[in-house]
């Protein structure tokens, strides 16, 4: 049988609970206490800390994108083009037709456009309340040249008793 004194029992328990005492780490001061017990939460040491965690998701969403990590659709469209500014769009293969009948409709401009190569959308100007045509469509092609093409041959072609005006896209200005 082995005697212990008071203070050889404390200190066996604090080699016990020497392993837990690291379970928690503050994210504000790196103690060993809980953030939301941190005697600085709320001062300017908690308010840098949160200023540097604000900074670093923007680099590590352009790193996300190599490591398979998912990133939401607008941070790809930011990463596209540089900035919140862009809003993603491609305009170098986007052609503007002009002078449209007010009859017409996505059938017929489909039908004008499908000989000079593949789109990737088109959208026919119509009015809110009436449904008819406005007079413009914007049309994206999938190749730059097959665009270059429909505006050769679709400038000044006579179709529907008017005289089509077809030109390439001017970007969208915010």
């Amino acid at each position: 049988m082995q005697f212990l004194s008071a203070k050889d029992e404390e200190k066996s328990n604090e080699n016990v609970l020497d392993p837990l005492k690291n379970i928690a780490k503050c994210r504000i001061c790196n103690g060993d206490h809980w953030s939301v017990n941190c005697p600085f939460k709320g001062t300017s040491m908690d308010n840098s800390k949160l200023m540097e965690n604000k900074a670093t998701p923007a680099t590590t969403t352009v790193e996300s994108s190599k490591s398979g990590k998912y990133v939401p659709p607008f941070m790809k469209d930011m990463q596209k083009t540089g900035g919140p500014s862009g809003r993603g769009r491609d305009d170098t293969s986007a052609i503007r037709i002009s002078n449209l009948s007010e009859s017409m409709t996505e059938a017929d401009l489909e039908e004008l456009v499908k000989k000079f190569g593949q789109h990737n959308k088109m959208y026919l100007a119509r009015d809110k309340n009436t449904g008819l045509c406005k007079g413009f469509a914007y049309v994206h092609f999938k190749q730059r040249k097959d665009a270059a093409a429909a505006i050769e041959l679709l400038n000044g072609h006579g179709y529907d008793h008017l005289i089509l005006n077809v030109e390439w896209s001017k970007p969208q200005n915010n």
